[in-house]
């Protein structure tokens, strides 16, 4: 029998039957942690997500915030996975900034796990939007006539070999009928020195926009793909496996969460290798980076400078933490940043605190160094430019 090239809106296209005695593996739910990071700038989250995960099994389900991301929640709660669902991909971008992208990029490197749908999946790709791409997978959106249309009856083929992800139901194969609504069309490029990518599902179905005069590209483009970055493990989604009163396909959906954790046995599931070591650290001056970030934001009151204070290093091992005292009315006041992210300059880490306000005021920088020295370090925060910052004497 000939597959279904199309399926329009209004039509309903058949699915097979579940296929008898696969249940759900539920024994691992309790050691799943999940952050759930909504549309920063969406007031109300469609609810799919929280009903088939939280409400439906026993995994650990946390919504958080930007502000959540920036100090350091994924590593603090001991988070395994980040959930960034449907909602708008710049906005994400835009709020989380150069340190929250820097953040979820480290937490999936060193092993935590990245579950995107539809925005999130346009967000993980590499270059796939007009703003900043997260480039977690040798993946990217192959066409840019985003607004092709919304269903509930898009038909996509699950390839062979799915089930570690998707559980028993897609090890087989075959087609199943799911919700899309203006979800990313994939293309796996093998770009990405950090990560793998394999496609785990293909779009049959075919949508060409309001006026049906898209160009034809979404049939035969990828609808699910899954790989690796770095330690940590990568599955976007393109339509909404989550969606809908009915649970057809809930046993797939929590299932990418059991195996993004890292907590399900995959053999596909190997690690990049690691790059070439740089050079030694004796060979580097240690050179130290006192600074600050800035842009606007949109906001509804009057603060709407978004500003990151960030110490620079380009020894890592030399630094413990980083104490920044701000303004009193701050509460608190004082933060202590143990963990360093990947700096805007190539071979430094930088110690960062993001945040959201009206006006400007000297930060205390308070630099311990291993071995028992601290450095006091005052820097006038500024709006005036996009980085302000200043080379902090290491003698």
């Amino acid at each position: 029998m000939s597959q279904p090239s199309s399926v329009s809106p209004g039509k309903t296209a058949s699915e097979p039957p579940a296929p008898p005695g696969l249940p759900e593996d539920t024994s691992l739910d309790t050691q799943v942690r999940i952050a759930y990071l909504p549309d920063p700038l969406k007031l109300h989250p469609r609810p799919g997500v929280r009903r088939r995960v939280e409400a439906e099994s026993a995994m650990h389900f946390v919504q958080v915030t930007v502000q959540d991301i920036w100090d350091g929640v994924l590593e603090k709660q001991n988070f395994n996975v980040i959930c960034i669902p449907g909602g708008f991909a710049p906005n994400y971008d835009k709020s989380l900034g150069s340190q929250g992208k820097a953040i979820i990029k480290a937490f999936v490197e060193k092993g935590g796990g990245y579950v995107g749908i539809c925005a999130g999946a346009y967000l993980a790709c590499d270059g796939s939007c007009k703003s900043s791409s997260y480039a977690l997978l040798g993946c990217r959106v192959k066409d840019v006539d985003w607004d092709r249309g919304k269903t509930n009856e898009c038909v996509i083929h699950l390839h062979p070999g799915g089930g570690p992800v998707l559980g028993p139901e897609a090890e087989a194969g075959g087609q199943c009928v799911v919700q899309y609504c203006n979800g990313p069309l994939l293309e796996l490029t093998g770009n990405n020195v950090k990560g793998t990518a394999r496609t785990l599902a293909t779009f049959v179905t075919e949508l060409r926009g309001p006026k049906n005069d898209y160009p034809p590209a979404m049939a035969g483009s990828s609808a699910i793909v899954a790989g690796m970055y770095g330690k940590g493990r990568v599955v976007i989604v393109s339509p909404h496996l989550e969606a809908g009163e009915t649970t057809r396909h809930a046993h797939k959906f929590r299932q990418m969460y059991r195996w993004a954790s890292g907590l399900v046995k995959d053999p596909d599931a190997v690690p990049a290798p690691t790059a070439a070591p740089p050079a030694a650290a004796k060979d580097i001056p240690l050179k130290i980076v006192v600074g600050n970030r800035h842009e606007l934001v949109s906001t509804a009151d009057d603060n709407k400078h978004k500003w990151t204070m960030f110490v620079s290093v380009t020894h890592p091992d030399a630094v413990e933490a980083v104490i920044f005292h701000l303004h009193p009315t701050f509460s608190p006041s004082a933060l202590k940043v143990t963990t360093p992210v990947a700096g805007a300059v190539t071979g430094t880490v930088e110690y960062q605190l993001a945040r959201i306000g009206w006006g400007t005021f000297e930060v205390g920088v308070e630099i311990l160094f291993r071995g028992g020295r601290r450095a006091n370090v005052q820097h006038e925060l500024s709006f005036l430019a996009p980085e302000t910052a200043a080379v902090v004497p290491t003698e």
